[in-house]
């Protein structure tokens, strides 16, 4: 018997609260998405996410020979596409693995991430989902740098990764909940404590993976393990291309014409890089 299986009254009252869960969530990002988008062909010089036009990005659209309403659907639509990916793995994992805890919690996440794009958009209109989407970016961060302590057996390895977790949900509510003028606010820390900590952070993740697959995985876990490294590897490369361009050409930041392309060209790239 798996470790994480589940059984009986909690197999149900765990695919009850999935749906309820994943139906509402899906109602408000829809919602959220496309009144959101409505908004999008007015110019907005300070407004998130980094591609809504500013003034003279109207005129940059324009002159492109591309129509703002048009310029607006394609996010959408990349949007939508994102926001589907998401769930639709989500929900294969939930229909194939409900009786195991540890993927009916990774299929939670997914739908999670998924869902916060199109809270994150609608922050600016609906200034009260701020405190939805940190709530919910906290949950899904936690879980989903947790899974690299337990993943594929839902046992920590080493033992001593259980304090990593603790450490990760101190750093990511400093990051989701502090005021940005808080001395807990990572933004504010001394930059050699930030790379310190984030290379802690993240090469223990690391440390767990290689110590597992070489001293405790099967040959089963092993390939999970090199499907999931993989998939990381393709995610982190994309948006390490979306970012490295604009580091490359610094113009990308002011309004115009480099700044309509690359932000289509950024809005592309990462999003179908996290799928």
């Amino acid at each position: 018997m798996q470790p994480t299986a589940l059984h009986g009254s909690r197999l149900l009252a765990t695919r009850a609260a999935w749906i309820t869960f994943t139906v509402l969530l899906a109602g408000l990002s829809v919602t959220l998405l496309l009144e959101a988008y409505a908004h999008y062909p007015s110019a907005c010089a300070e407004c998130r996410p980094f591609w809504r036009l500013a003034p003279k990005d109207m005129l940059a659209v324009r002159e492109l020979g591309v129509s703002v309403g048009l310029y607006a659907a394609y996010g959408l639509a990349i949007e939508m596409i994102y926001l589907l990916g998401f769930w639709v793995v989500g929900a294969a994992i939930f229909w194939r693995k409900v009786d195991d805890r540890l993927a009916f919690g990774f299929s939670l996440v997914l739908v999670i991430f998924g869902a916060l794009n199109a809270i994150d958009l609608s922050v600016e209109i609906h200034p009260a989902l701020e405190s939805l989407d940190s709530v919910l970016s906290f949950v899904a961060f936690l879980a989903f740098f947790a899974y690299f302590y337990v993943f594929p057996n839902g046992r920590f390895v080493p033992r001593w990764t259980r304090w990593m977790v603790i450490a990760w949900a101190l750093y990511l509510a400093a990051l989701f909940f502090a005021p940005e003028d808080s001395p807990f606010y990572p933004a504010t820390w001394p930059q050699l404590l930030i790379i310190v900590l984030v290379v802690a952070l993240f090469g223990s993740m690391v440390f767990a993976q290689i110590y597992r697959y070489r001293r405790v995985s099967g040959s089963g876990e092993r390939q999970q393990t090199k499907w999931v490294v993989f998939g990381l590897t393709a995610a982190i490369v994309g948006v390490f291309i979306g970012s490295f361009a604009a580091v490359l050409f610094g113009e990308v930041y002011r309004p115009g014409a480099p700044r309509v392309l690359y932000a289509l060209f950024e809005l592309t790239v990462n999003n179908f890089s996290l799928l």
